[in-house]
This record gives C-alpha cells, sequence and structure tokens, in this order.
C-alpha cells in the first residue's frame, strides 16, 4: 500500500471529516492498486502449491484485497497458519 493512500485511508478511518479537506480523489485512484483479471485464479494457484510448505505463508495486499483490514487480515491468517503447522 503506498505511504499516501495510507495515510489518507488512515485519516479517514480516524477522522472521517478531515480527510476530505486538502486531497484530491484523482490522487487516490492513482494510488489504489487493481489486479489483472485472473489474479484470484494466480493466487489460488499459488496458495495451493504452498499447501506442502506448513512453515510458509504469504501476506500483503499483493494477494487477496489491498485495504488495511485486508493486510491486517492477511497477516493474522498467516500468522495463524505457521503457528498451526508448529503444534
Amino acid at each position: 500500500l503506498p505511504p499516501q493512500l495510507a495515510s489518507v485511508l488512515l485519516i479517514q478511518c480516524i477522522n472521517p471529516t478531515r480527510a476530505t479537506i486538502g486531497h484530491d480523489d484523482r490522487e487516490i485512484d492513482r494510488l489504489v492498486v487493481y489486479h489483472d483479471v485472473g489474479h484470484l485464479d494466480r493466487v489460488e494457484a499459488i496458495e495451493s502449491e504452498l499447501q506442502s510448505m506448513t512453515t510458509l505463508a504469504l501476506a500483503g495486499n499483493a494477494y487477496r484485497g489491498v485495504g488495511i483490514p485486508h493486510c491486517v487480515r492477511s497477516g493474522r491468517l498467516a500468522a495463524e497458519r505457521i503457528i498451526k503447522s508448529l503444534k
């Protein structure tokens, strides 16, 4: 997630009225990541290959979703996968 977009999104979460001051929506559109058609199919293929590598997990906005909540969820799921494999 580009730092500029992260800042705008964080400000919107904390104080939505302040977020609209001093930013241009075209800037946000330029910074938002748009995945190519077929992206999720490729992600599923990668995840399928990782099934045998139990102590390796992928996390971040490059896989499923690009927002901060998606990144947090991705990190949690990755941590849970690794913890489960170590038990």
